[in-house]
């Protein structure tokens, strides 16, 4: 059984502090009449390879960073799976996401 806590009263619950959530709740906590709680999963990004561009060899289908995510095989893929990035540190890696996803796809 999972327990819960009570944290507060909130107006506005966002869920993700990637780029989006977090300027959202920026946006949203400048006025002080309103209550925003932010969330966000995964851990602190205190992985030394998270911080080097060329740290993601090192974070690809690494359940330190990914939360290693992919479809059942598919047609448009040659019956492979789509295992798109599936970071555990937030949207500043929204590059890497890029680059993946180009890359997965087939070769016409």
């Amino acid at each position: 059984m999972i327990s819960a806590r009570h944290f507060g009263n909130f107006d506005y619950i966002i869920v993700g502090a990637g780029t989006a959530g977090c300027l959202l709740a920026n946006r949203l906590s400048q006025d002080p009449e309103v209550e925003v709680l932010l969330l966000e999963a995964g851990q602190a990004d205190d992985y030394l390879w998270i911080h080097i561009p060329v740290g993601y060899l090192y974070c690809i289908d690494n359940p330190r960073t990914d939360w290693r995510f992919s479809t059942s095989a598919e047609p448009g893929l040659n019956e492979r799976p789509y295992a798109p990035l599936s970071s555990r540190s937030g949207s500043r890696r929204l590059l890497i996401h890029q680059w993946h996803d180009l890359h997965a796809r087939p070769e016409k």
